[in-house]
């Protein structure tokens, strides 16, 4: 072991050997400023879940610097291995539930599909995705804006559908004279959807 930790103070390696050490500290520092920043710009929402990353990336950043600088090669080498493997643990544990944000409309087009009946309508509310024709297996699917018309939409002798934002659902169940009966719910892209009826059965 001190043979091979003494190869690694020799000159030669001292002079070609560090070059890559040091690179790898420069990229941990400048990642821990550098990602924070790209986050907020791109999805600000998600600028808190960085924080993690920053404290590892920017603590092994000096700690490998240290280590080069000291010629302590095989600390500096756990220490690379500490920092991708934190890294990586904290990367699953954070995408994990923000990829689960952006699952597509199928499941609650099945849902959809499964209470639906041939000939019955559905709508969507406010909003407007391909997927959801796609999943429903349909050619058409009626878009209604407006409080007025989704009063009209939903106060009819005919059971109906709808497809709704929850933010939306919020504003809209306000009001007194919308029958509104909530028959299944999910997260679809950064939007929570309601699927809804005018009756409950």
């Amino acid at each position: 072991m001190n043979e091979f930790v003494e190869q690694f103070r020799e000159k030669p390696f001292k002079k070609i050997g560090y070059y890559p050490c040091y690179t790898l500290c420069i990229v941990s520092l400048a990642s821990g400023i550098i990602l924070p920043v790209a986050v907020y710009k791109i999805f600000p929402q998600y600028t808190t879940t960085t924080i993690p990353f920053v404290i590892i990336l920017l603590i092994g950043g000096f700690a490998m610097l240290r280590f080069v600088k000291y010629a302590r090669i095989i600390p500096f080498l756990f220490t690379l291995i500490f920092v991708i493997f934190a890294v990586f643990t904290m990367s699953t544990l954070q995408a994990i539930p923000v990829m689960n944000q952006y699952k597509s409309a199928k499941e609650i087009c099945d849902k959809a599909n499964s209470m639906i009946k041939s000939g019955d309508k559905l709508a969507m509310y406010n909003f407007f995705r391909d997927p959801y024709l796609f999943y429903t297996n349909r050619n058409y699917i009626e878009v209604i804006n407006g409080l007025d018309a989704l009063k009209q939409f939903l106060n009819t002798t005919e059971r109906v559908f709808l497809f709704i934002q929850e933010k939306d659902f919020r504003e809209v169940s306000k009001s007194p004279e919308m029958p509104l009966f909530v028959l299944g719910k999910d997260s679809v892209g950064h939007r929570n959807i309601l699927f809804i009826s005018n009756k409950e059965k």
